[in-house]
């Protein structure tokens, strides 16, 4: 069965066309820019991660410059990023859990979690900042990164009698660390010196269902936000836990949504939504909603304020999107690429290159994957799928793509749906069982 294969691979084959800006004997990386993963603020530039891929934005010259394993990092796909704007150093951590520290445009790797034999769930979650330290949540534990000295500094088994569970998320207060765990959420001193060992953690029991799933965690004016993640569709819950008197209120909202972050930036509370950001300021009062700038349907992951007339936000379907106007006017930022890693099919006509990220199963079923097809003609990319053409919003696992020898169409195989006509980069047709 043809299945997912590197990009990067797929179209080095073409890479003599001339209208590439690579020089001869060099590569050349074409990667999938529009799935953000997480968005950091470092004063001039927006860094996005992205799933596959890291990219920075300039405020000053509204430039785009990306970073892959071309220019120097260790690893491709990206888990989550992080920033100390003091020390000036960007934390990049991967899916294998492989590390990167990026300082002064040089890049320093730490390998020790991934070349470890570690038994519970290798994964990197989410990245705490907090001193000169990166708390990094993982699927066994939290791992300590001393970011003055490049180095691990410690690791946390905190599970019960030191087992490992999966740390979603890490925040602090004054005097507490908390991690938001798959089986609750647990507490220690932030201060005690011996926080590797688990009996000096303890899960909190005075919240609502002390033993359930908890996705994200911030600490906001003296209390302590939790995103409850619960199995059903759109199901999650908010919840403000104030540790002074145990108790615990649900927040309320207009959004009933999948809850994807919870921040803290420019004094206020993000909540990104499966399909909204909400701000909230100190009073817990929602100020703004972003769902829709310039008729743009977000599916963000992160968001980082500005103001509420700059917001941030690293999206699911569209990269990195800058939202200005009061959350009505909203610009694509990410760079150029193809939609999707996945390549079932590729073919090649002229200059043209066409790619389709479709796929089916070992039983010749649909795997309903929408990411369409992407299109390059060695300068730029174009996409065609839901996101892109309101008429493909039904359809899926496109398998096959060619062009016509002679003209301008192309014809792509909708598995078990029909045929797609494009021409000079528009959909004409799709031929299926109505005609």
């Amino acid at each position: 069965m043809k299945y997912f294969l590197s990009i990067l691979l797929s179209v080095i084959f073409i890479a003599g066309n001339a209208q590439q800006e690579t020089a001869i004997h060099e590569w050349h990386d074409h990667l999938p820019y529009s799935k953000g993963l997480q968005v950091i603020n470092t004063g001039d530039q927006i860094f996005c991660a992205t799933q596959y891929g890291l990219f920075s934005y300039d405020k000053n010259y509204n430039s785009v410059k990306r970073y892959s394993k071309v220019t120097g990092l260790s690893d491709s796909e990206i888990a989550d990023i992080g920033y100390h704007s003091t020390l000036k150093t960007l934390v990049i951590a991967y899916a294998n859990t492989n590390i990167d520290l990026l300082v002064d445009g040089s890049i320093i790797n730490l390998s020790d979690i991934k070349r470890k034999n570690i038994l519970g769930n290798k994964t990197i979650n989410r990245i705490t900042i907090e001193g000169d330290y990166a708390y990094l949540a993982c699927g066994f534990g939290i791992v300590v990164v001393d970011l003055r000295r490049h180095e691990i500094h410690d690791t946390y088994i905190l599970g019960p009698n030191g087992s490992m569970i999966d740390i979603n998320d890490v925040t602090f207060s004054d005097e507490k660390i908390y991690a938001a765990t798959a089986i609750g959420v647990f507490q220690a001193d932030r201060n005690n010196t011996m926080l590797a060992v688990f009996e000096n953690w303890s899960k909190i029991q005075t919240i609502p269902h002390p033993g359930l799933n908890y996705g994200s965690a911030v600490w906001f004016n003296n209390d302590l936000i939790l995103a409850q993640t619960n199995d059903g569709y759109n199901d999650d819950t908010i919840w403000v836990y104030n540790p002074a008197s145990e108790l615990t209120s649900k927040l309320t909202t207009a959004y009933y949504y999948n809850v994807y972050q919870l921040q803290v930036t420019g004094g206020l509370l993000a909540i990104s939504y499966e399909g909204a950001v909400e701000l909230r300021n100190n009073s817990m009062q929602s100020i703004l909603s972003v769902f829709k700038p310039s008729d743009v349907q977000l599916a963000p992951s992160a968001a980082i304020v500005e103001s509420t007339n700059m917001i941030w936000i690293a999206d699911r379907k569209y990269g990195l999107v800058k939202v200005t106007n009061e959350g009505w006017k909203g610009d694509l930022l990410a760079p150029q690429g193809p939609y999707s890693n996945k390549v079932f099919d590729i073919s090649t006509q002229g200059d043209k290159l066409w790619v389709a990220h479709g796929g089916r199963n070992s039983t010749w079923g649909n795997l309903y994957i929408r990411d369409g097809l992407s299109s390059s003609d060695g300068v730029s990319w174009q996409v065609f799928n839901y996101t892109t053409e309101p008429g493909m919003s039904a359809i899926w696992d496109i398998v096959a793509v060619n062009s016509a020898p002679t003209g301008d169409k192309t014809y792509a195989a909708i598995w078990g749906k029909g045929l797609m006509e494009i021409s000079n980069g528009a959909i004409t047709a799709i031929y299926d069982t109505t005609n």
